[in-house]
């Protein structure tokens, strides 16, 4: 897996959005993070935006396609 998949300044310009409805909260995007910017509540994923570095590595670790970076 590619720990960094964008670019910083291509980073900027996006964000990271959940789909609620096709998250389990199996924890792989929690595990892929490399700034510890995710944690499950309720059994879903949430990001903590002060954290996140808009790296990919979530969106690139999750199964179920719950994880989509879109523009910002």
């Amino acid at each position: 897996m590619k720990k960094y998949v964008l670019e910083k300044a291509e980073r900027k310009k996006m964000k990271v959005k959940i789909d609620l409805k096709k998250c389990t909260g199996c924890s792989k995007c929690l595990e892929s993070c490399p700034f510890e910017a995710i944690k499950i509540v309720s059994e879903k994923a949430v990001i903590d935006f002060d954290k996140c570095q808009v790296c990919g590595a979530c969106e690139s670790s999750c199964g179920r396609g719950a994880i989509t970076l879109v523009d910002g």
